[in-house]
């Protein structure tokens, strides 16, 4: 059909006429993707308006493709900002939770202070890692600490005990003092040793003390420091390492009681009977094999403890005080 057409336009140019009513050899002339009304047999016009449909379309598309974006961007925004608020309102709760947790921290901490403060007594040899509080109770309430007139700790920590022993000398009230080990047990059922082995000079400072007790460690040598307590009344050295005590051991002239239970000690010093006031002394479970004649001279003895010694005779003067 298109060759016919051809065919007559040429003719019709041959013979001096050219009638293109409707541009069919132009159009002819042109590929079909380029052609107005393209290969469906519409019109130019026709084609224009659909172009202008696409276009509007396309116009569209993109105007609501922009609407899309903005509101996905203000989505985003919306979204950062929810993202924002959340987190601030997790710091928020965050900071909340840490006020209320050192606040029972601290309510906590009061309470433990209640259990093992009692007025002016201070319990902390019920359980192990009790004496590390101590240097943390002075931290906290110093004023109720300097109060305390009785006092327990245990000897089991080594690094607890020299933590404690540097806050003592600065309990001037202190009265009684017990710093005593093989108060707490291991897991087989055992009881741990103490581990005290000496006490600072510092300790001279605690002029009210009267009772004093130092079970269960391993002091092997008389802390010098006891001999500066002129009221101290009542001395516990019961399973100690101690082979000999000092010949000034009669400063003490206020000692009551004496335990030397279950040490090692060979002899005695003649300085001994200075203690006028003694009235109990347990040298039992040592290595005594004899006794200074001056242990007699103990006018206010009550009560003499000497069983598992290596003791094959007593002095006489011991029987002096007491005729038939």
């Amino acid at each position: 059909m298109e060759k016919a057409r051809e065919r007559n336009l040429t003719e019709e140019s041959v013979g001096g006429k050219v009638e293109d009513p409707q541009g069919e050899l132009e159009r002819s002339s042109l590929p079909d993707t380029l052609m107005p009304g393209g290969t469906d047999g519409r019109t130019g016009s026709q084609h224009s308006a659909d172009e202008l449909s696409d276009l509007g379309l396309q116009q569209r598309g993109r105007e609501r493709g922009g609407q899309i974006n903005t509101w996905t961007k203000r989505n985003e925004r919306m979204g950062k900002e929810e993202e924002m608020s959340r987190w601030e309102e997790g710091r928020l709760k965050e900071g909340e939770t840490e006020g209320k947790r050192q606040n029972e921290e601290g309510a906590e901490k009061d309470a433990d202070v209640s259990v093992v403060l009692a007025d002016t007594r201070l319990t902390l040899d019920v359980y192990l890692g009790g004496t590390a509080m101590l240097s943390m109770l002075y931290e906290q309430v110093p004023e109720q600490l300097r109060r305390v007139q009785f006092l327990r700790l245990g000897s089991e920590d080594c690094d607890s005990l020299q933590g404690a022993l540097t806050i003592l000398p600065l309990l001037t009230q202190l009265r009684s003092l017990a710093i005593r080990g093989c108060c707490l047990q291991d897991a087989s059922g055992d009881p741990l040793p103490g581990l005290l082995t000496s006490l600072p000079t510092s300790l001279s400072s605690l002029s009210s003390l009267t009772h004093l007790d130092l079970s269960f460690n391993h002091i092997s040598s008389f802390p010098p420091c006891l001999l500066s307590l002129p009221l101290l009344s009542s001395l516990l050295l019961s399973y100690n390492l101690l082979r000999s005590l000092p010949p000034s051991l009669g400063e003490l002239r206020s000692l009551t009681f004496l335990s030397l239970l279950g040490n090692e000690l060979r002899t005695l010093p003649a300085s001994l009977c200075q203690l006028g006031a003694l009235r109990t002394l347990d040298l039992s479970h040592n290595q005594l094999e004899s006794l200074p004649a001056e242990v007699g001279w103990l006018e206010s003895l009550q009560s003499l403890e000497l069983s598992h010694n290596r003791l094959r005779d007593l002095p006489h003067t011991l029987g002096a005080q007491y005729p038939q």
